[in-house]
This record gives C-alpha cells, sequence and structure tokens, in this order.
C-alpha cells in the first residue's frame, strides 16, 4: 500500500512540475500606453511639391496606443488615436521669393486608426508589431507673406510677381494607414515603459481644396481656389508610459 502511494506521488511529480513551468511562461497581455514624441515629414511632404509647397518641418506627435491580446495569445487587436503638429519651413520657403514680412501657422494631423497586433511576450520586456488603418483629418497652415515671387516655378518666363499673399487655413478627412512596433519594458507589476516607431500615412483622398487671396502691389486683387494634390508621410518616433490592464 506505501509503495503505491509512492508511485503515485511519483507520477504527479512531472505534471505539477510542468503545470509550474507553463504557468509562469510569458503572457501578452492588455495595455495602454501615452506616448511623445517627434513626428518626421517624410518625401513630398517636407520638400516643395508645387508652387505653393509642402515645406513641412520636423514636429510633435503625441498618441494614446493600446492593444487587446486574444486570450493572451500573441495576437490580437490594437488602436491608435493621434495629434501631431509640424510647422512651416519659413526659410526654406524664402528661397522662391524676396519677402519682406512672413508669418504662419502649423500643419496638424489628427488620426483614429483600428488595426490587428502581433506580440512576443518576454519576462521583462515584449515587443509589439501593428498594422492600423482609419481616418486622418489634416489641416494646412494659415500662412500670410507680402514680396515678390521670384521668375521660378509656375512664373518662369514671366515677370516677378509683387504683392501679399494669404493661404487660408483648410482641412480634409481622408484614409490613412500606419505601419509600428513598439519595445515595452515592464515596470513593477502594473506599469510599463514604451519606445515606438510608426510609420504613417494618406493621400488625403487625392488632393485638398487651398483658398488663396493675392493682393498686388498695383491694386489687382485675386481670390483663388485650387485643389492641391499632396501626401502626408510622417515617420513618428515616441516614447511614453503604460499600464498593463
Amino acid at each position: 500500500m506505501k509503495i503505491l502511494r509512492l508511485v503515485l506521488i511519483l507520477s504527479l511529480v512531472p505534471g505539477f512540475c510542468y503545470a509550474q513551468k507553463d504557468s509562469s511562461k510569458p503572457r501578452a497581455v492588455t495595455n495602454i500606453t501615452i506616448n511623445a514624441g517627434a513626428g518626421i515629414p517624410s518625401s513630398l511632404f517636407s520638400s516643395e511639391y508645387n508652387e505653393f509647397g509642402n515645406y513641412a518641418k520636423v514636429g510633435f506627435f503625441m498618441s494614446i496606443q493600446g492593444i487587446y491580446p486574444i486570450h493572451h495569445s500573441w495576437f490580437g487587436f490594437a488602436g491608435l488615436i493621434g495629434y501631431g503638429t509640424n510647422t512651416f519651413d519659413t526659410a526654406s520657403y524664402s528661397g522662391t521669393g524676396t519677402f519682406s514680412s512672413f508669418s504662419h501657422g502649423s500643419y496638424k494631423i489628427y488620426t483614429v486608426m483600428p488595426g490587428i497586433c502581433a506580440i512576443i511576450p518576454g519576462q521583462n520586456a515584449s515587443i509589439e508589431f501593428r498594422i492600423l488603418a482609419g481616418n486622418m483629418y489634416f489641416k494646412l497652415p494659415n500662412i500670410t507673406y507680402t514680396g515678390e515671387l521670384t521668375n521660378s516655378g509656375s512664373l518662369k518666363g514671366h515677370p516677378p510677381v509683387g504683392g501679399t499673399w494669404n493661404i487660408i487655413s483648410s482641412g480634409v478627412s481622408a484614409f490613412a494607414y500606419d505601419i509600428g512596433t513598439s519595445i515595452k519594458l515592464n515596470v513593477g507589476k502594473r506599469f510599463l515603459w514604451a519606445f515606438s516607431a510608426d510609420f504613417l500615412h494618406s493621400g488625403l483622398n487625392g488632393g485638398i481644396n487651398q483658398v488663396t487671396k493675392f493682393s498686388s502691389f498695383t491694386g489687382g486683387i485675386n481670390n483663388q481656389t485650387t485643389a492641391t494634390f499632396m501626401y502626408v508621410t510622417c515617420f513618428n518616433l515616441t516614447t511614453g508610459i503604460g499600464y498593463k490592464l
């Protein structure tokens, strides 16, 4: 009888050890992070594309990000709500003319995007990959300048034009997508520190209406609305704190 009990106990030891090992295996958990950092414009968003230009400088981007692993697996759902601002590069734009005064606002970016994610959990840190798609609301800066445009761009072959230009701020809502990754370090049982990198892009559904009011030095006034075709492309490098639910 004692031998039978001993055999029974010994037969349960491997199962108990396996259960202990399996329960200590890292699991992906639901978490929310608040990030902030640099919004780096790229491609046509940061360079001149037409006579008005898309002279965006490195700016600021912040977001609220969240993931929900399905049954603590390596796959799940993700979401991002973001806000970004990029100032207008006055110095580069000034190369297109001679201006006596120049004032401007900033490009504004608002995003709401759900998507899917993959998570590689670890004891002290986890790595996340996400693909998101949703809506971007993009707003042009208000720009006012007085001076003379040089004989370049659309003015090539014509005399210089002088006066005051006022480009009215306008916005458009469009489809956008985001491809990103994060490294999240555990800070205690509930908190974490996140480092994120995201590629954000929108074609603005083909363009945005841009209203320009021009008053020439000779007294002429011209109001023009143009459909400006442009892309918004940014690399967002952010860091922040998070909470595990």
